[in-house]
This record gives structure tokens, sequence and C-alpha cells, in this order.
């Protein structure tokens, strides 16, 4: 598949759009396409999540899931009807790998609270070796971050150029 994102910023608020699409011999059998959106205050700590939506369209219809982060209360408000305690260095699918440039990268991993729209998990991000490594830009050096997972369950790898104020290279 293919995902294009599209970070907008306006004084102290952020806008994060990311639209993927299936591609390939799979976007022919099955196609999908999906718009996830997070908006949010900028803060001295980074991005501040206020709202993350995902709509998924397929032939099937249209789902949409959204997460609202109410502050004041200290809750997470799904769509769903379901809250859920609101830690304060909250992030949500997209505000996340722009976030990661403000964590302090001590020890060999951090807990880092996230929502996918319909509910909270605390991933723990390993912080791995430095390396370089080629991108279509060329040699980069670079930070590798990890998911840590059980086997079988998904997870993703991050590296943040050392170069460019952390901000992640490749995914």
């Amino acid at each position: 598949g293919e995902i294009q994102q599209r970070l907008d910023i306006s004084r102290d608020r952020y806008t994060l759009t990311a639209i993927k699409r299936t591609a390939g011999l799979t976007g022919l059998r099955n196609r999908i396409q999906s718009i996830q959106t997070s908006r949010g205050r900028i803060v001295a700590q980074g991005l501040q999540p206020d709202t993350f939506t995902q709509e998924n369209f397929s032939a099937g219809g249209k789902q949409s899931l959204k997460a609202a982060f109410d502050r004041a209360a200290q809750k997470l408000r799904f769509s769903s009807g379901y809250d859920a305690a609101l830690p304060a260095d909250a992030q949500d699918l997209l505000s996340f790998t722009y976030q990661l440039s403000q964590l302090p990268m001590k020890g060999e991993f951090f807990p880092l609270p996230v929502s996918d729209g319909s509910q909270l998990e605390t991933y723990g991000i390993e912080i791995g070796p430095k390396e370089e490594i080629t991108t279509p830009m060329g040699k980069l050096r670079t930070l590798r971050l990890r998911k840590i997972h059980q086997q079988g369950d998904a997870y993703f790898e991050i590296w943040l150029g050392l170069e460019y104020r952390l901000l992640p290279v490749k995914i």
C-alpha cells in the first residue's frame, strides 16, 4: 500500500492527515482507503492531540472511529461511548511519530500511551542502536526504535534522522 501524510501548522495548532490506500494485487482484489486525522495544540512538550479520527472506506461501506482527548477531565472519550483515563503524555496513531523527537531517549526502552481511536494502549518502545541506513535521500545516520511485542503480534520499527531533528526518515 501507500501512505501520504500532511502536517499543517498554524500558530499553536496542528492538523496531521494520513491517507492510506491498498495497492498492487491486494488493491485490485480488496480496495481499502483509510483517512486518519489528528488535530491539536503545539505546546512546550511537543504535540498535544485534541481529537483523532479514522474513516475506513471499502466495498463493505464506511467505518468511523473518533477519540477526544478531554484534558480538563483527564479522560479519553471514544465514539463507542467508552472512556479511559487520559495520561498527560498520551498521543494518537499519527501524532506519536512526530512526538518521538520530544521524548527523553535514555535507557533501553520507554512507555508511550497511544490511542488508535478505539482504545488506549501503552507501547513499550525499545531504543535501538544508532545506525547508518540507505534512503532515497542517500545514507543517513539514524536512531532505530521498535515497538516491543509478543511473537506473532504486529509491531513497527522507526528510524529517526539524527541530522533531521529526530524526525522519522523510515518507518
